[in-house]
């Protein structure tokens, strides 16, 4: 079982890279220019932007589902650690090791999640 002396952030992009080629000591990969692998667009927008007829699009996330069980490239080794691991990139890595595929879902649940506005930013 993998102890942390101190709480990370999973969602901090820096301590992501710490865990994943620090703590877990897995080796970094030419992730650059690389295409993720995404779900395709859903059916169900084609026929809602066919319904609205000539108003503007249908409006689709901000990031598009990520593909978690897609076939992935052989990537070959890169020569220098990343100071940041954003989710882009992790995913390359989701099958090193079982931790990885939780960061990797962990951190697409939360830039999928709600803003939650207290009323202390309105003041």
């Amino acid at each position: 079982m993998l102890r942390l002396a101190q709480p990370l952030n999973y969602s901090n992009p820096r301590h992501v890279a710490h865990i994943v080629f620090e703590i877990l000591g897995i080796r970094p990969r030419a992730t650059a220019g690389v295409a993720l692998p995404t779900k395709p667009r859903p059916r169900n927008v084609a026929r809602l932007q066919a319904r609205r007829g000539g108003r503007r699009d249908f409006p689709m996330p901000r990031f598009a589902p990520i593909d978690f069980d897609a076939e992935l490239p052989e990537l070959p080794f890169a020569d220098a650690i990343p100071s940041e691991l954003p989710l882009e990139q992790l995913v390359f890595y989701r099958d090193e090791h079982p931790l990885i595929r939780k960061l990797c879902r962990y951190q697409s649940l939360w830039r999928r999640r709600l803003a939650c506005v207290t009323s202390e930013r309105y003041h």
